[in-house]
């Protein structure tokens, strides 16, 4: 079947430096990869990063397989800080195995693949930074050597936003997120330890997701697919719920910065209304039947790993799925791997030591 080669190599022998020397697998990776890079390099990167730590060299060779396999679906490497590659403690097979889990330099790097994005940076704004918003210009100072400026919870903050600056040389896009927003998400995560410890670095991912699911950037077909993916990978990792944050109006070129990021005191009314003429996704979810072929992998599934595996590989260009059928195996596999962590929760989320939880200096 098709997703095989993604849950594990075309042969078992041999250990990971021989598996990646298949053909077949060299074909595959490229076909992820796209004209990101060439496979050979990636894997030249993907090889270099996985003998950085002892925790990383004494992770199961099938499990850095598959963190190599996602991250050539999502089209970033853990030599440019672009994502982590985390050991945990698998108690139930009694292994330490290799998680990959996305950073904001990840996501950064996406968003900036689109032909009309020049770049994206994402901000925070201290209690103490100099903030001002005029003519739906951003005006923001502060002293970068300031050793008190720190930003460890959401009590240093009042937001943050993103400025996209275009190729075509129109002004730049500001889109703002204030920090009871961030706070939403975060509370909304299962995992709370990787925000205790990064929190700044969980705060800028947060912006740059929600830059993207408000729609404030141009969204390119490819690029959105590997995004959509890497969300819903994020989602299953932390424990998120996918419709955590309410829909609400994009909040960019205000006047002010009590309209740009509203008085700590005075939180916005939030109305849902219940739209009585879209109920389109109901359409959706009727017509999207899950293969047969899939369906039965996914049946066979039993870990955290495996389901998200399985969802990457659907998400493949050259998976051979339509697109309600893409979504019906993405969203089946989330599902399964979520049903699978509350059954087992010590045994696919239990994190080394705090010391050995990420193998980069910064997380997030």
């Amino acid at each position: 079947m098709s997703n095989d080669i993604m849950q594990k190599p075309p042969e078992q022998s041999g250990g990971l430096s021989s598996w990646i020397e298949n053909d077949r697998v060299v074909d595959r990776i490229a076909s992820a990869l796209g004209d990101i890079m060439d496979a050979k390099m990636f894997l030249m990167h993907m090889m270099s990063e996985f003998q950085v730590t002892p925790e990383i060299r004494a992770c199961t060779d099938l499990s850095k397989y598959r963190a190599m396999m996602k991250c050539a679906v999502m089209g970033v490497l853990p030599t440019a800080d672009q994502v982590s590659l985390v050991p945990y403690e698998n108690k139930k097979e009694g292994t330490i195995e290799c998680e990959a889990t996305i950073q904001w330099q990840g996501l950064k790097a996406i968003m900036e693949r689109h032909p009309a994005i020049l770049e994206i940076c994402v901000e925070l704004v201290h209690i103490g930074d100099q903030f001002a918003c005029e003519n739906g210009v951003i005006q923001h100072s502060y002293n970068p050597f300031d050793d008190k400026r720190n930003i460890n919870t959401a009590a240093d903050i009042v937001g943050g936003y993103a400025r996209i600056i275009y190729t075509d040389g129109r002004p730049p896009k500001y889109h703002t997120m204030p920090v009871k927003e961030i706070s939403k998400n975060q509370a909304c995560a299962k995992t709370q330890r990787v925000w205790v410890r990064w929190y700044k670095q969980m705060a800028m991912k947060t912006v740059y997701r929600d830059c993207y699911s408000r729609r404030a950037i141009p969204v390119d077909p490819v690029a959105s697919a590997r995004l959509e993916q890497v969300l819903k990978i994020e989602d299953a990792q932390l424990g998120n719920d996918p419709m955590r944050v309410p829909e609400h109006k994009e909040q960019s070129g205000l006047d002010d910065v009590g309209a740009l990021f509203g008085p700590a005191d005075k939180p916005e009314p939030e109305s849902e209304p219940e739209p009585t003429q879209t109920k389109k996704p109901a359409k959706k979810a009727k017509s999207a039947k899950l293969p047969e072929a899939w369906a039965e992998s996914l049946d066979a599934a039993n870990t955290v790993d495996h389901c998200e595996s399985l969802s990457l590989d659907a998400a493949d260009p050259n998976s051979g799925l339509t697109g309600p059928e893409r979504e019906a195996v993405v969203n089946a596999c989330t599902t399964k791997a979520k049903e699978i962590q509350q059954a087992q929760p010590a045994a696919q989320g239990d994190f080394l030591g705090d010391d050995k939880q990420v193998t980069h200096s910064e997380g997030g």
